[in-house]
């Protein structure tokens, strides 16, 4: 690979998510933390966990958890994208 094709350029942050644009992509990319990623992906298993136990307390409790991560994400990625004028890929 060339270092192009691996550079994506830094357009806006927002704490510690980033709007970049990678080479050869039409819109832009929301950048996370490892760390941030996890966490979400640890609310989805606790998710998992709750509904095949039929815990519905807990699975609610999940279920608003990932969405309101998600939610932050959007929100994020949209903010930023209206801030440096990039195109959503998707009607808001």
């Amino acid at each position: 690979m060339t270092d192009e094709a691996t550079t994506a350029e830094l357009l806006a942050r927002d704490g510690n998510r980033c709007l970049v644009r990678i080479p050869g992509r039409k819109h832009s990319a929301l950048a996370i933390q490892g760390d941030s990623l996890k966490v979400l992906q640890s609310n989805v298993l606790e998710l998992a966990q709750a509904m095949a136990e039929e815990d519905w307390e807990n699975a609610r409790f999940s279920i608003d958890e990932v969405s309101a991560a998600m939610d932050s994400l959007i929100a994020s990625y949209e903010g930023m994208s209206r801030q440096v004028g990039s195109p959503l890929p998707y009607q808001a």
